[in-house]
């Protein structure tokens, strides 16, 4: 597997993936890993192929609050279950093991390149899967009752768009 630099000296072995239940939700993953982000356009040359030997990795996950209009933060066993079912969904998909998860009270603070270098060292970890979970609330309005009754009432009913930007980060960096 080849990697990728970016412009701080933060290696990005492969983006993973991005899951959204909405296409006007914009991303949060550049605010953590930097504009550099946008110019990877190929980064690895040859697929990564399932194997005896699974690449042993870190799992961070960010529920991101600060975008416009963001959702409140997930409770403690929202996201207790958020990172088990990730990881149980990325150690099936990928040739990953996650040998350890990263509590959200080690990312107090700002959390950029030299920080998640420094959680990689302080947890002996290499590589990092970095998944940033961001999610928006609007208002739409909208018509209550059976569309052919003439007792249609006006309403509001309150969509949350959600995001979830993951990558796998070489936390190495120098």
């Amino acid at each position: 597997m080849t990697a990728a630099k970016l412009g701080a000296p933060l290696w990005v072995g492969m983006i993973l993936g991005i899951v959204a239940c909405s296409s006007s939700q914009t991303g949060r993953l550049e605010s953590y890993l930097g504009p550099e982000l946008r110019t990877i356009v190929a980064i690895s040359d040859k697929p990564l192929r399932l194997g005896a030997e699974r690449l042993s990795t870190g799992l961070l996950v960010v529920n991101d609050t600060t975008g416009p209009n963001s959702a409140p933060p997930l409770s403690a066993p929202r996201r207790a279950l958020l990172e088990n079912v990730l990881r149980q969904q990325l150690e099936r998909s990928l040739p990953i093991r996650v040998v350890v998860v990263i509590p959200s009270s080690q990312t107090l603070g700002t959390l950029g390149p030299a920080r998640l270098r420094e959680l990689g060292r302080s947890f002996a970890i290499v590589h990092m899967v970095f998944a940033v979970l961001s999610s928006q609330d609007t208002e739409e309005s909208t018509h209550l009752g059976q569309s052919y009754m003439m007792t249609q009432m006006p309403g509001v009913s309150f969509v949350n768009r959600a995001l979830m930007e993951i990558a796998l980060l070489d936390v190495r960096g120098g």
